[in-house]
């Protein structure tokens, strides 16, 4: 895996003097327990991209590390980070949601600046027509829908229908319980205003499926 291309340095002085901008470093890291490839980046970028702690807390020494899609049980461990700095070992303060365009691992913004010290994408909330005549072609500048074109989904929006499904799915499950419940407590309540006319259909020698039957009827009636 490749890093993506590196911003020119005046580049990155030119958007940083002109307003609040965060710098984004992505570098391919070998994690070891782990598998396959990862990406590094600094943590202060996470939150742009979408992830959110789940355990844990953010890295704040050189030596430690926030791993995206991680087990909870990872919290507190050891790992070797391979990158093209060569290897460290690092300790594991938390995790993260997995999201579907990358396996990621974070670490702190100086460790970060260390293993990559180019930057790779900034993050601003400065204007796009601004910015554009302020890189003057020598920087992509996306916003709005176009921001797609940086992570373009591969899946062909199949993970954005299944987690729509399984809301669905959700949604449809509470509303059958509500209306369970809302049924139940209706009979309940019709059952309980009636209940002396009921014992004295009893007391009479009224089976009781002879009362069930005239309940049922009462309120297949009332619906």
């Amino acid at each position: 895996m490749k890093a993506p291309a590196v911003l020119p340095a005046d580049v990155v002085t030119k958007v940083t003097e002109a307003g609040k901008a965060t710098a984004d470093r992505s570098f391919p890291v070998r994690l070891s327990p782990g598998s396959g490839e990862t990406t590094g980046h600094p943590w202060t970028s996470a939150g742009f991209a979408g992830y959110h702690l789940l355990a844990g807390r953010a890295p704040q020494a050189p030596e430690e590390i926030v791993v995206a899609g991680g087990a909870k049980s990872l919290i507190g461990r050891d790992a070797e980070a391979v990158t093209s700095e060569g290897a460290g070992r690092y300790r594991v303060v938390g995790v993260t949601d997995a999201l579907w365009f990358e396996n990621a691992v974070f670490f702190s913004g100086a460790e970060a600046r260390r293993l990559s010290p180019g930057v790779n994408a900034l993050v601003t909330d400065q204007d796009a027509k601004q910015l554009s005549a302020l890189v003057g072609g020598r920087a992509l500048v996306l916003s709005g829908h176009d921001l797609t074109r940086v992570d373009p989904d591969s899946t062909g929006g199949a993970q954005a229908l299944a987690n729509a499904q399984a809301m669905a799915g959700s949604t449809t499950g509470l509303a059958v319980c509500v209306a369970v419940f809302v049924v139940i407590a209706t009979f309940a309540f019709a059952t309980e205003q009636r209940r002396r006319e009921l014992a004295l259909l009893r007391l009479v020698g009224a089976a009781p499926r002879q009362v069930r039957r005239m309940v049922l009827g009462a309120a297949h009636g009332a619906r």
